[in-house]
């Protein structure tokens, strides 16, 4: 597990290192840039450079950048260090290493407003060390133009901690921005290197250790990635003697006409995500045709039209009674006795409840329904449902979702899945996790559908619905990644991303027996903390 901090946070502790540990600024600003200075040296490997550039900015970004300069010049190189600030305007720590830096008869170039722009193409390698994490809005004047003649080269950039022109937050992007090759941020990730846009900008994302552990000073609810070690931790086990009850039974609430796909989605799921047993509880008019398409799923045909109403709700919580956990919402359809039905169901539920697609519809604008249950609820939304859910249709930005998701799930103490890229889970205690599995190929009909029976039957197997929230979103991240190293993004399919479940668990099971990674599936980006699932837009 893996804190994402914010700016401010990165602030607080970088200052109790200082207080607390005695570690002063200066040796921490050493630290990064030393850093820094080994992945720009893999860069200048891999890719042959003979000419690097150094783009120092009027802050501490600007002073990882001396440190970079001096560690390349100690070891033999020439790179071509310049400033968008004259030295007598720098200040503390930026301020000492350029001195130093100068104080080695090494030359920096000042850029000065109005004057001709460097001709980037001059060069091999940029390394951005220009804007840090706290910028707010659109860089402006010599500033900008330089970010944008830098993106318009097309030159291989590693930028300084984030792209400049990303915000260090939200990964919102103003103005022109830095289109890295690698990142490398300090002590930990940033929220911005992760969220849309600025997840696009990022490239390959390293973390610097820069003298302390950042959960040294964590506290309360925060901020986490979850890899596949503790995905692993989370995963039910399995025992020799078990028999089909011992993990668990799901029930489905599912499907109507011409929208049995997402209840055959779900309850298949379902099975290859290790749980004992499935039945399928929907209309009979769909037996025909879905019966014959799911074996090793059981059914409970509701007799009356072809859609599930509320006459039927006592006939499906006395179902329950055979369950460990309820789905309810696949593919239902949005009648208004079918909403009434699923209020009801999630009110009176015994079981845990995952529910999505059309079931969120019953509680659009009024979420406050949601305290009257009786179980554990996890509900799975897609931005759109989300911001319905919430009774607006106004656009805002994926951190102030989560924000406003993160709210939700701990006033109404339930566990919510925000779909998208990436997906993040919100725990009932405030903790927000973010998925870093997952690519664009996962943006397509079902997908969502399987998800959904992904968590449900985590939660048969005895997972907590937050647990299996987590657990869930990753392997159907990674089935999404192991789907599309075989078929491709474009042409992959939800029944595909099903079929490929099984893969996702046998991968895992391979790191536990080699933990050392030989057989480690990739993501579909080259970091291990990207994050690029698109689950059903």
């Amino acid at each position: 597990m893996e804190l994402l901090l914010s700016v401010e946070q990165m602030a607080r502790m970088d200052g109790l290192a200082s207080s607390e540990l005695g570690l002063p600024s200066i040796c921490l600003m050493e630290n990064a840039g030393r850093g820094c200075a080994e992945i720009v040296l893999e860069e200048i490997a891999r890719r042959g450079a003979l000419q690097t550039a150094i783009l120092c900015g009027p802050g501490n970004n600007g002073g990882d950048g001396y440190v970079i300069a001096r560690n390349l010049v100690n070891l033999g190189l020439q790179p071509v260090v310049y400033s968008l600030c004259p030295a007598s305007k720098l200040k503390g720590d930026a301020a000492v290493n350029r001195s130093v830096l100068e104080n080695m008869g090494y030359q920096v170039e000042e850029l000065v407003e109005g004057d001709p722009l460097p001709d980037f193409r001059d060069f091999d390698l940029v390394v951005d060390a220009v804007l840090g994490t706290g910028i707010k809005g659109a860089a402006r004047g010599m500033t900008a133009s330089l970010i944008a003649a830098l993106s318009d080269s097309a030159v291989p950039v590693v930028s300084v901690d984030i792209p400049s022109g990303v915000e260090g937050d939200t990964g919102k992007i103003s103005g022109p921005a830095v289109l890295a090759d690698r990142t490398v941020t300090m002590c930990a990730v940033k929220r911005g290197l992760l969220l849309p846009p600025g997840s696009d900008y990022a490239g390959e994302i390293h973390v610097v250790d820069i003298g302390y552990a950042p959960e040294h000073f964590a506290e309360g609810a925060e901020w986490t990635v979850y890899h596949e070690e503790d995905v692993l931790d989370l995963l039910p086990g399995r025992f020799s003697s078990s028999h089909k009850g011992s993990y668990g039974k799901v029930l489905l609430v599912a499907g109507s006409a011409g929208m049995g796909g997402a209840a055959l989605l779900a309850s298949r799921t379902v099975m290859r995500t290790g749980a004992g047993m499935a039945r399928l509880a929907a209309p009979a008019e769909l037996a025909a045709t879905l019966a014959p398409a799911m074996p090793e799923v059981m059914t409970h045909w509701v007799k009356g039209p072809a859609r599930l109403e509320e006459s039927a709700a006592d006939e499906l919580l006395e179902a329950c009674d055979w369950a460990d956990a309820l789905v309810v919402g696949p593919g239902m359809g949005r009648h208004e006795s079918t909403m009434k039905l699923v209020r009801r169901l999630v009110r009176e539920s015994p079981l845990p409840v995952v529910l999505d697609a059309d079931g969120l519809f019953a509680f659009n604008g009024e979420t406050e329904l949601f305290k009257e249950r009786n179980s554990p609820l996890c509900i799975t939304p897609h931005h759109g449902e989300f911001l319905r859910l919430l009774g607006t249709d106004k656009q805002v930005s994926l951190h102030a979702m989560i924000v406003r998701a993160s709210e939700l799930a701990t006033d109404l103490g339930l566990a919510l899945v925000l779909k998208g890229a990436p997906s993040v889970i919100l725990g009932p205690e405030g903790d927000v996790m973010v998925n870093n599995t997952g690519n664009d190929g996962l943006s397509t009909a079902g997908s969502g559908d399987v998800l959904t029976g992904m968590i449900a039957g985590l939660a048969a197997q005895g997972l907590e619905l937050d647990d299996a929230a987590v657990a869930g979103c990753h392997l159907h991240g990674l089935a999404g990644d192991l789907c599309a190293r075989r078929l491709g993004r474009r042409s992959m399919t939800s029944v595909e991303l099903m079929d490929s479940v099984q893969a996702a668990f046998l991968a895992l099971e391979r790191l536990e027996a080699n933990p050392a990674g030989e057989d480690r599936a990739e993501s579909g980006h080259g970091c291990s903390c990207s994050c690029h699932g698109h689950e059903d837009h």
